[in-house]
C-alpha cells in the first residue's frame, strides 16, 4: 500500500507583525477543570463559547 503525501499548507503571516490573537491568563474554577481538560484544543473551545455568547446577546 502506498500512502498519498499530504501537501503541506504554509500559513500566511500578517503584515507588519500584526496579530489576530492575544494571550490571556485567567483563573479557572476547580469545578470546571475536568470539563475543560476533556477538550484537545481548549483555547478554540473557549473562543467558540465566547463567540456564541456574543452572538446570542446581540440578538436580544
Amino acid at each position: 500500500m502506498s500512502e498519498e503525501k499530504k501537501e503541506r499548507i504554509k500559513r500566511k503571516f500578517a503584515p507588519r507583525g500584526e496579530r489576530s490573537q492575544k494571550m490571556m491568563s485567567f483563573r479557572l474554577d476547580q469545578e470546571n477543570e475536568y470539563w475543560l481538560s476533556t477538550f484537545p484544543n481548549k483555547g478554540r473551545y473557549l473562543n467558540n463559547l465566547i463567540r456564541a455568547d456574543r452572538l446570542r446577546r446581540s440578538e436580544d
